[in-house]
């Protein structure tokens, strides 16, 4: 019988704001008072009210304790004795270490002998501080490629607030900066595109603050004044001077140094390096040829100054070669690659900051495959889904970023191909431009950013760009041929996504372009270019800075190196 209305007032303990308990004819009554909303920080007051009613000899008075706690009994916030108050017993208790958020407060009532204990709760509601912020701009309006500073500023009524505000241009987010002592922060941007901008802050709130967001600010960004460009021509000592010899520049890096070839008067291909300074290295790979279209060809340089490429041995097999910045020339072959003339062989065509190598090999029975050699030299080969394994089908890998990923082409026969990006865990998604028979991926930036270009149903050519979500963009230089043959060949991506290659007009002349991240096109051609057919002006890379290197072709056939700087 006891045990049962034992389970019966614990039943109402658990269910009841306000209890009543017995034992024998002695009975306690707790009422809770309180709970008014407050901020964090801030002073909860709570009052216990407690009556004890005479039995059994027991002259009820003022005693006893009252235990607050908040959610279980096991988190106890503190003890109140319990007095007498205007003739009233309770106890009170003031407290400010609740956290933001809804708390169930209750109070435990530990009476004197002979009485039994009663409890009663209250809903503690606890606000986090309301926050402002502010986002400013260092120029508005301000010009293309100009660097805008954005300055955030938040506040609160209670201290300087900590945490991190997002900022955004529209729904897109571009960064996520951390504030400072002060409760400020500064992100500076250069690519706006030209237009309104609306730029917005939002703070993320912290563990005494909300979230807020700022009032939104119209940066205006207009069109800079066309500035011409610089162009720098350049010649490696050595080069031959008849057609289809002279200097071809494949690469640059953020220093502005430049990787290349050159073509001797015998035909025989060497590599070169070209500093910043102009100073120009010129090298060949132990093991390379010395006959006509044998030799050393380089294509990539990277931030450090190590250069990827291959070589072409006496019996015309490719191996390929890293080239540290001491000099040092190290060549290698993919296990697998076959030993018989052109196309068999190793072929790398990208490095980046980590050292780590792209590119392809083909094998006995003329089929490429990818692959990727790490820092290490460390081989893996990998092949694209649906690539065809058939002569001079399968995977060509083209280039590779920072984080790892590589991008490049896959070619599965008669039903043509399709670009694909290959993610640094060896995950490889293919995809197509719209409307083409063939896709290929050139090259990939920092960001995951790809371009590369597509051929059509008549054998034309289009740029495209890839977004690291997957959406395409396809673009067509102004006055590009439409032709077979003719058309739009993207080959490099910075990493703000400016884009440099080449288009063919109508009339097989080659010119110069320069995609801008907003997709603005300007085309150049160098001076000294010529203008007939085969003839022009080819960028291959294209560095941060928005330099690019290349080559043109004069009007006897011969090509040169530039460097065209704004």
């Amino acid at each position: 019988m006891r045990l049962g209305c034992f389970v019966c007032l614990l039943l109402c303990f658990i269910t009841t704001p306000l209890l009543s308990q017995q034992l024998g004819n002695c009975t306690t009554q707790t009422a809770l008072s309180g709970g008014d909303p407050i901020l964090v920080g801030d002073t909860a007051s709570f009052s216990a009210q407690l009556q004890l009613t005479a039995c059994q000899g027991q002259r009820g008075y003022c005693s006893g304790q009252v235990v607050f706690y908040a959610g279980q009994r096991s988190h106890v916030l503190g003890t109140a004795p319990v007095t007498q108050v205007d003739g009233e017993c309770a106890a009170t208790f003031q407290t400010s270490a609740l956290s933001a958020g809804t708390h169930r407060i209750g109070g435990f009532f530990e009476p004197p002998p002979a009485y039994h204990p009663s409890s009663s709760w209250v809903t503690q509601v606890v606000d986090k501080w309301p926050s402002t912020v502010s986002v400013a701009s260092s120029s508005n309006p301000s010009t293309y490629r100009q660097d805008v500073t954005f300055t955030v500023t938040t506040g609160s009524y209670e201290e300087v607030l900590t945490g991190q505000v997002r900022l955004f241009n529209g729904s897109t987010a571009f960064a996520t900066v951390t504030l400072d002592e002060n409760g400020m922060a500064i992100f500076v941007k250069n690519n706006l595109r030209v237009g309104t901008n609306s730029i917005t802050a939002e703070y993320l709130g912290d563990s005494i603050s909300e979230k807020s967001t700022s009032p939104v600010l119209e940066q205006l960004v207009i069109a800079s004044a066309a500035k011409a460009p610089s162009y720098t021509t350049f010649d490696v000592a050595g080069a031959g001077k008849a057609a289809r010899q002279g200097t071809v520049p494949n690469a640059i890096n953020g220093a502005g140094d430049i990787a290349g070839s050159y073509v001797d008067a015998h035909g025989g291909i060497h590599g070169f390096v070209r500093s910043s300074a102009g100073v120009i290295t010129t090298f060949d790979a132990q093991g390379a040829g010395t006959g006509k279209n044998q030799g050393t060809v380089c294509v990539a340089i990277n931030a450090s100054g190590q250069i990827a490429g291959y070589y072409i041995d006496a019996s015309n097999v490719y191996h390929g070669f890293v080239r540290a910045v001491s000099g040092t020339l190290t060549e290698f072959d993919v296990s697998g690659a076959g030993t018989g003339s052109y196309p068999n062989g190793t072929s790398p065509y990208s490095i980046n900051t980590a050292g780590e190598v792209t590119g392809y090999y083909v094998d006995a029975d003329y089929v490429f495959h990818g692959f990727v050699r790490d820092k290490k030299g460390v081989i893996s080969t990998f092949d694209a889904p649906g690539a065809g394994s058939g002569y001079s089908q399968g995977t060509e890998a083209y280039s590779v970023n920072g984080a790892g990923d590589i991008t490049g082409e896959s070619n599965e026969g008669a039903s043509g191909g399709q670009a694909f990006v290959r993610k640094v865990n060896g995950a490889i998604t293919t995809f197509g431009a719209p409307d083409a028979t063939q896709t290929s991926g050139f090259s990939i930036n920092a960001g995951g950013v790809i371009t590369g270009f597509s051929l059509d149903a008549n054998q034309v050519f289009h740029g495209f760009v890839r977004s690291a979500k997957g959406a395409i963009d396809t673009f067509d230089a102004p006055g590009s041929g439409t032709n077979g043959g003719q058309g739009t060949f993207p080959y490099g991506i910075n990493t703000a996504g400016d884009i440099a290659g080449e288009y063919i007009d109508a009339n097989g002349v080659i010119h110069g372009f320069v995609r801008a991240a907003d997709g603005t096109m300007t085309d150049f051609d160098v001076p000294g270019a010529g203008t007939h057919v085969n003839q022009g002006t080819s960028p291959n890379g294209i560095n941060a800075a928005g330099d690019i290197a290349g080559s043109y072709v004069d009007t006897k056939g011969v090509y040169h190196g530039f460097l065209r700087t704004r």
